[in-house]
């Protein structure tokens, strides 16, 4: 082995590993060989970079599971506690170095104005203060994203309930998410029982485990729209629209497929052997709709 690449022990290690892999396929040769890569850690997964201005440790669990579910294998790598501007700055941070995967940054308005939103502080005085530091905030995700190999995921989280209902405040998230609107955008909580004092005061952990689970899978719906290859759906009415009439007041048979509407159900048919995706939406009860097909 090349002893300027590597030690003794991690070269002992990948031959371990290779071993395994060769013993695998002489017990299942028709088996794909990525499976055996990944079992004898030959291969690791691409990073997911994961940037907070809060503590985000909390969200791993079901970004890991969510990210599973959609078939991306991100091996979650979590940036030091209160490094964004770094993260974002530093030419030789982990995000801007790395070849595969992408950088996800969670953020907060409260988070930008810092002690100036303390619970209790003025609230003019956290405006301001998070008025003031966005800008630099959004030029430097402006900047990083151009400089980055990989994309770069922007999550807008809640800030605390008393700010969440105050006109100014959400005045200011709304000017926030459109000038990063390309970036990912906001996510809002599914539940009531979202937000956390507790654990925000003691550790600067703002979400329920809930809320932790909304943000997990808002950022794993950007990260697939920026990681899987994009998939054709056709979204379609039935009523009028595949047939003549409506199947909840004529029944399937009062229904009629006129020349138009048979060349555009050919056509569908076409578009679906191509590979794209059909889906039906209506109204009416799902045994009417299944009953006219």
């Amino acid at each position: 082995y090349l002893d300027t690449a590597m030690g003794g022990a991690e070269a002992e290690t990948w031959l371990a590993r290779f071993e395994s892999l060769l013993d695998a396929l002489l017990r299942d040769p028709e088996a794909p060989l990525d499976r055996f890569l990944n079992a004898a850690g030959l291969v690791q997964s691409p990073a997911l970079r994961l940037v907070s201005s809060f503590t985000a440790e909390p969200v791993a669990e079901s970004l890991s599971f969510l990210a599973r579910a959609f078939r991306m294998p991100l091996r979650l790598d979590f940036a030091p506690y209160g490094q964004v501007m770094q993260e974002l700055l530093d030419p030789a941070s982990p995000g801007r170095v790395q070849r595969q995967g992408a950088v996800a940054l969670l953020w907060r308005l409260a988070d930008l104005a810092g002690e100036d939103a303390r619970e209790g502080a003025e609230e003019s005085s956290a405006l301001l203060a998070a008025a003031e530091r966005f800008g630099e905030f959004a030029s430097a995700v402006e900047s990083a994203a151009h400089r980055l190999s990989v994309p770069l995921v922007v999550l807008r989280c809640p800030d605390r309930p008393d700010m969440e209902v105050s006109a100014q405040w959400r005045a200011l998230q709304a000017r926030a998410d459109r000038r990063l609107a390309g970036f990912g955008g906001a996510v809002a909580p599914s539940t009531a029982d979202w937000h956390d004092p507790a654990a925000e005061r003691e550790g600067h952990v703002p979400y329920t485990d809930a809320a932790f689970g909304d943000i997990a899978l808002g950022l794993t719906r950007r990260l697939a729209a920026r990681l899987l290859p994009a998939r054709k759906l056709v979204v379609l009415d039935a009523d009028n629209t595949l047939w003549n009439g409506v199947v909840g007041e004529v029944g399937p048979d009062g229904l009629t497929v006129d020349p138009a509407r048979r060349a555009f159900q050919e056509m569908l048919v076409e578009r679906q052997k191509a590979g794209q995706l059909l889906a039906v939406v209506s109204k009416n009860a799902i045994e009417d709709v299944d009953a006219a097909f």
